[in-house]
């Protein structure tokens, strides 16, 4: 399966335009009996998603969207630890990580978590923040935008090695990020208590919840079965990320998919290889039960009943296409 990057730009805009919107103009909230009104700060987090989409357009559809997908779930996390029964976005139930105070729970301060948690989440995936949002912080300084994750919320990773089962390391570079000679042979995940104390000690400050969330979320999207840093397989050198974990081969069979051969008509050929076929029994549903992967079947096709002509019709088109036009 051979996807075109930057066919899923503009869905992917749609989709986390639309869950802002939903996010912070309906779900307004009642702090004290008074209703709280969309903050100016929405607006400046609308100016976050045109950063994000060029981004995502480099990489292939599923992955694609796995990435809007995370963002979209960040956004909401922040909108649930600031509220009084709002769940999980991964975990379908209460925020590990939430804010005591319901004089906290306002537009303005969710707003500010997500714009911290989408510059956070970028440099976890990304290594850095886009420099627009650098360029918001400064117009903008009352989002108190960070550039770096603090070495506090850093810390709050539990390593899971075959030699050591707790042990806490420092595995991002100071961008934030992960490095490969960090990681080694190993699985982690988030410490919801340390996280817990690091919100705590700050009084559940936005910007620290942001960082605090956008970590959660890279610790789920770490291990959701995508092969994100390329070690799903025990891999520990010149991992390459996204590699199936399946040993999947085409079947080469009529009606499956098959690679094509190409070329670039100076003598170098190459195969198309299908990708990520190992989503399909490693990656983790995002909202649909785990015994969906077996027991959920796709009802049958309805057919046209022209459909042969149909296709024969489709084939004579395509005929008359040169390589570049197709």
């Amino acid at each position: 399966m051979n996807h075109h990057p930057a066919s899923w730009r503009k869905p992917a805009s749609k989709l986390m335009l639309t869950s802002t919107v939903l996010l912070f103009s309906v779900g307004k909230t009642t702090v004290n009996g008074q209703q709280q009104q969309p903050a100016p700060e929405i607006f400046y987090l609308l100016q976050t998603i045109p950063t994000l989409t060029p981004t995502f357009g480099k990489y292939e559809t599923p992955m694609a969207s796995r990435f809007a997908n995370y963002y979209d779930s960040t956004w909401w996390n922040c909108v649930a630890a600031y509220s009084a029964d709002y769940n999980d976005s991964f975990t379908k139930i209460r925020p590990a990580v939430v804010s005591s105070d319901s004089s906290a729970y306002t537009t303005a301060n969710r707003a500010k978590c997500v714009v911290q948690a989408t510059a956070s989440l970028n440099a976890f995936f990304f290594g850095g923040i886009p420099e627009y949002l650098r360029t918001m912080e400064e117009k903008f300084p009352e989002l108190s935008i960070q550039s770096e994750v603090p070495d506090d919320v850093r810390s709050c990773i539990v390593v899971v090695t075959e030699a050591e089962e707790n042990d806490t390391k420092n595995l991002f570079s100071s961008s934030g990020r992960m490095t490969e000679t960090d990681i080694g042979n190993t699985t982690f995940r988030a410490d919801d208590i340390c996280l817990r104390s690091v919100a705590a000690q700050s009084n559940h400050d936005p910007t620290i919840m942001g960082h605090v969330i956008a970590l959660q979320t890279y610790a789920y999207a770490v291990n959701d079965g995508y092969n994100m840093l390329g070690q799903d397989g025990g891999c520990t050198v010149n991992c390459r990320p996204y590699a199936d974990t399946t040993g999947y081969t085409p079947k080469g069979t009529l009606g499956r998919w098959r690679p094509l051969m190409e070329e670039n008509e100076r003598g170098f050929y190459y195969k198309q290889e299908f990708v990520t076929p190992h989503i399909g029994q490693k990656a983790k549903f995002r909202f649909l039960p785990e015994s969906d992967r077996v027991n959920r079947l796709v009802r049958k096709p309805s057919y046209s009943v022209n459909r042969e002509s149909e296709i024969q019709e489709v084939i004579n088109q395509m005929g008359q296409l040169d390589d570049y036009k197709k």
